[in-house]
């Protein structure tokens, strides 16, 4: 997270899904795969995530990594 200077740590994710549960909200968390950097267990655990986001109840929205101008990782290729 740090790298693509997102502004939270993962941690933070599950606080925010487990606070909107609380309050009667289903969380909607979008994921960004295929990051330049990513190794198997990085994906592991992002698929952990997932699945446990998705048990709580709450939506995934799955986007593939696309390097952007004016970003961080603008030349950078897809994994």
């Amino acid at each position: 997270m740090k790298i693509l200077q997102r502004g939270h740590e993962t941690a933070e994710v599950y606080k925010a899904v487990e606070l909107c549960i609380e309050y009667g909200f289903r969380p909607v968390v979008d994921m960004i795969f295929g990051l330049p950097f990513e190794n198997e267990e990085d994906e592991k655990r992002s698929l952990d995530m997932v699945r446990w986001i998705t048990n709580k109840g709450g939506l995934i929205r799955a986007h593939k990594f696309m390097p952007l101008p004016g970003t961080p990782l603008e030349h950078y290729p897809p994994s």
